[in-house]
């Protein structure tokens, strides 16, 4: 490739991306064997002799970014001299719309980056390979993106590999480089022996092109050669705005986010009759706008009912619950007072507080006795054990068991309770409960006698599941279970199978029925041969049986007399009976009815 140009970049060219980012340049240039002693990039060693052999060097042109696909570079466990780059074949864009976020590869072998890299979906790009004083020889000691910055997948990730500590010389002051340009940045730095790093480009109003932000500072140590990273505003670049009109707001949203922009403020209105979608945007559709810009949206949605949530009651008098409700665009229902000289003071409401029910609902509420008292639970049709534990979460702990005799336990159902479900009573009043023994468990059924496929559904309606342990050919014509195990009528085991032996033919169906088939076909030529064969002659009786018709002769239909163009249908019906004569129906030429006979008349 020609020296001197830009071959590759980051980001791929044609990605988009939710915010302004940097772009990162790759310029080809001459390869030059690395001194042994400095493992500098052939790039470092091209510019700095540059600089020394012809003084004064003119200040060089800032690099525009060119849409360039790059290629990820592999990582190498060894510090090796990089090859001349080439030429990469330009790679048509790829949209990229998942985002990840950027693993800490710092102080990680190269296997360990590829490894993590690969797991977040995203590319290895490797920038050089330096020294550090802080991370041992053959590990990351430096990474852009910064960990966990949330980033669009496949994007590229560089990281800077460790070659060990600086060798033993004198540190140098970075200098001042705020404000300049890219190539005056990059020639303050050469020539104070240091170089460009890795360059950031922001995208904002006003922005010059100059360099808002350099690493290290003015006025830090560094080594000679150490690189300094830079950041550059440049001005948005304008952009046209796409119509997103009738689309759903997911829809413009992607159709925003592929042409560089993003979605502002999303405003909902129930228009009746208008398209449900986006009914207005703002920039408009054919407008310019910086990128990364937001557009505002108005959606237009069928209406909905309108759900409030129900404020909480507790402590409030009627008056005051009823003042919040109709606040609140509900309203008050029933009020339930346990006595004539209940307070005023609400303990219980329903719906409770929090739900979210229709506009203009009712809350029922319930207020306090001259005594506290407290909702009975509802423990009908639960086991004894569970009904005391919930009685006892209510406050209730004097209970009366009845009913069953001596064959209640814990597991007996309750039939009934007094004081009923949802009234309110003392704590201290005795919840009566009547209970009945539990149901006996369910018993296993008789599966002998069936076949396979039978024994199969009998137990699945049973929610039991059949084992066959094993499979005896017997001279049958079909499968059959002939033992289980539990037998018939004995208690289910608690995984619910049943072991059964099955005894299957001898034979297969399919080969046993080719064999009958011709032992019966051969069985029938013999019989054909010896069987005497009827003379030529023989003919049946004539039948005794004679049919004459018992019903009287239909009419044919006719078109009605008052010109109405109206066809009069007409049905009968025809029986016959014992010794009837033949009959036939004559119809006209000129009629619509049709005579038809069928074949066996």
């Amino acid at each position: 490739a020609p020296l001197g140009i830009v071959s590759d970049q980051r980001p791929r060219a044609g990605t988009p991306v939710d915010k302004a980012r940097a772009e990162t340049l790759f310029v080809t240039v001459s390869p030059k064997q690395r001194p042994p002693r400095f493992p500098w990039d052939s790039l470092v060693v091209d510019l700095l002799s540059g600089a020394l052999k012809k003084p004064p060097r003119p200040k060089p042109t800032p690099v525009q970014p060119t849409p360039v696909e790059p290629t990820p570079v592999q990582p190498s466990p060894e510090p090796v001299a990089p090859p001349p780059v080439a030429a990469q074949p330009v790679v048509p864009p790829r949209v990229v719309q998942d985002t990840t976020r950027v693993p800490d590869l710092l102080e990680n072998t190269p296997e360990m980056v590829i490894a993590a890299l690969k797991r977040s979906r995203l590319n290895l790009v490797i920038l050089g390979r330096e020294n550090s004083d802080e991370v041992a020889a053959g590990k990351v000691f430096r990474q852009v993106p910064a960990a966990k910055t949330e980033v669009a997948t496949n994007s590229n990730v560089a990281v800077w590999y460790s070659t060990g500590p600086h060798p033993v010389s004198r540190t140098l002051t970075v200098p001042r480089v705020l404000g300049l340009t890219l190539a005056d940045a990059a020639d303050s730095l050469r020539r104070s022996r240091l170089r460009p790093g890795f360059t950031d480009y922001l995208k904002r109003q006003g922005g010059n092109g100059t360099v808002v932000h350099q690493s290290p500072h003015e006025g830090d140590q560094a080594h000679q050669n150490d690189a300094v990273d830079l950041t550059i505003i440049t001005p948005p670049s304008r952009i046209p705005v796409p119509s997103v009109l009738t689309m759903t707001r997911e829809s413009a949203r992607q159709r925003l986010a592929s042409a560089g922009l993003r979605v502002g403020r999303v405003t909902l209105v129930a228009q009746p009759g208008a398209t449900i979608g986006i009914v207005s945007q703002k920039p408009a559709g054919g407008a310019t706008a910086d990128s990364g810009a937001l557009v505002d949206l108005v959606e237009n949605r069928r209406a909905e009912p309108r759900t409030v949530l129900v404020p909480d009651l507790s402590g409030k008098s009627v008056a005051a619950a009823d003042s919040i409700l109709k606040r609140d665009s509900l309203a008050l229902g029933d009020v339930l007072r346990p006595a004539a000289n209940a307070a005023d003071r609400v303990i219980d409401q329903r719906p409770p507080a929090g739900q979210s029910v229709p506009a203009g609902s009712a809350v029922i509420v319930a207020l306090q006795g001259t005594q506290a008292t407290l909702r009975v639970p509802s423990v009908v049709a639960m086991p004894l054990e569970s009904a005391r534990r919930v009685l006892a979460d209510s406050g209730f702990t004097q209970l009366s068991i009845g009913g069953g005799g001596d064959t209640l336990t814990s597991a007996s159902i309750v039939e009934s309770q007094v004081p009923p479900a949802g009234t309110f009573a003392r704590p201290t009043v005795v919840v009566s409960l009547v209970a009945k023994p539990p149901p006996p468990p369910p018993e296993v059924p008789n599966l002998v006698g069936l076949r396979r496929d039978e024994a199969q559904a009998a137990a699945t309606i049973d929610s039991l599941r059949i084992v066959v342990v094993s499979a005896v050919r017997r001279l049958r014509l079909s499968d059959e279970v002939v033992s289980q195990n539990p037998v018939a009528r004995s208690p289910r085991r608690q995984d619910r199978t049943v072991d059964v032996i099955v005894e299957v033919p001898l034979i297969p169906p399919v080969a046993a029925a080719i064999l009958a088939l011709g032992v019966v076909g051969g069985a029938g030529a013999v019989a054909a041969k010896r069987w005497p064969r009827p003379h030529a002659n023989t003919s049946p009786p004539p039948s005794s049986v004679i049919l004459k018709p018992v019903t009287d002769e239909p009419g044919m239909p006719v078109l009605d007399a008052e010109g109405h163009d109206t066809l009069i249908r007409k049905s009968f019906t025809l029986r016959f009976d014992q010794e009837s004569g033949p009959w036939t129906l004559e119809v006209p030429g000129n009629s619509l009815i049709k005579p038809e006979e069928p074949s066996d008349a």
